[in-house]
C-alpha cells in the first residue's frame, strides 16, 4: 500500500471525532501543535514517525490504523490484499529499441 496523505488525514480526523474531541483537544493530549494537526487532517503534511506515535497513542489506535487503515487484527489481511493488488497490475511494458 502507498502512503497516501490525504487518507492518513482523513482517518486522524474520523478517529478524533468518533473520540468527540477537538483538534485542541488532540493537539494538547498528542503533544503537538494545533496548527501540524490541521496540516496533518488536511493531507498538507506528511506525518513522521514522532507524531505517528504521539496520535495514535493518544487517540488509542494502532500506527497501522493511520497509516494503512488497517487495523492490529487485519494487518495480514491487508499485507495479503496488497501483495494480490501488486500481482493483478499489468505488467511494464519493456520501450523498443
Amino acid at each position: 500500500m502507498s502512503y497516501d496523505k490525504v487518507q492518513v488525514g482523513n482517518r486522524i480526523r474520523g478517529s478524533r471525532l468518533e473520540k468527540g474531541w477537538t483538534q485542541e483537544r488532540l493537539a494538547a493530549e498528542a503533544e503537538i501543535s494545533v496548527q501540524q494537526l490541521r496540516a496533518l487532517e488536511k493531507g498538507q503534511r506528511n506525518l513522521g514517525v514522532d507524531h505517528l506515535e504521539r496520535l495514535s497513542d493518544a487517540m488509542g489506535v494502532s500506527s497501522d490504523f493511520l497509516l494503512k487503515g488497517c487495523s492490529e487484527n487485519s494487518i495480514l489481511v491487508c499485507k495479503m490484499l496488497d501483495d494480490l493488488k501488486k500481482k493483478l497490475q499489468p505488467p511494464k511494458q519493456i520501450a523498443e529499441k
